[in-house]
């Protein structure tokens, strides 16, 4: 599986700098990525709408439409929770602002190699944890759901319905349910 980058700031040498940062710590845990660069929002928007990014490192002070706008358009238009946002600025003020785009970080320039590696390690928790497929097969071919897009399941006869957050499908099975075992609960 690859991790697909994306680093957003006017300077280029900034994302020069990020890219060769990532490169030596993705490098390191053997984590296969690629990386792209843009030096405007507006290009990193048009690229969102085509390509999905698993981590973006994101200049707040950008000409045009600035960073916190631009976490804005990515959560809010694009409806994208699941991409990672890391903002960078040389001033810390913007905290608050970012609270409702929820960043899994906030990197103050200069950049340093311990708080993008910081970024990366929380960045593989999170995504640990949402790595859950639920899989099925259907006429022979073999489908994967994230656990996470799953609202419910529902048996109908002998076939189940799954319904996601995009839509549903239904494959043939039967949902059976299984008592705990007296291992899995816990004395009060």
């Amino acid at each position: 599986m690859k991790t697909n980058i994306a680093i957003c700031d006017d300077e280029y040498k900034i994302c020069l700098q990020m890219e060769r940062l990532l490169e030596s710590i993705l490098l390191e845990l053997s984590i296969r990525y690629e990386i792209d660069i843009f030096c405007s929002s507006e290009k990193l928007c048009l690229e969102m709408s085509k390509t999905n990014y698993d981590i973006v490192f994101l200049d707040i002070e950008l000409p045009g439409m600035n960073g916190v706008e631009t976490g804005k358009y990515i959560r809010e238009e694009l409806k994208d929770e699941s991409v990672q946002i890391a903002y960078i600025s040389a001033k810390k003020e913007y905290a608050m602002e970012l609270f409702e785009i929820r960043p899994i970080n906030f990197l103050i320039k200069p950049l340093e190699e311990e708080g993008v590696q910081k970024v990366i390690n929380k960045y593989l928790t999170i995504s640990k944890q949402n790595n859950y497929n639920f899989e099925y097969k259907k006429r022979g071919d073999s489908f994967k759901v994230p656990m996470s897009e799953i609202l419910y399941f529902e048996g109908k006869n002998r076939k189940v319905a799954i319904v996601m957050k995009s839509g549903a499908d239904e494959f043939y099975g039967c949902l059976l349910y299984t008592s705990p075992s007296p291992r899995d609960s816990t004395s009060s």
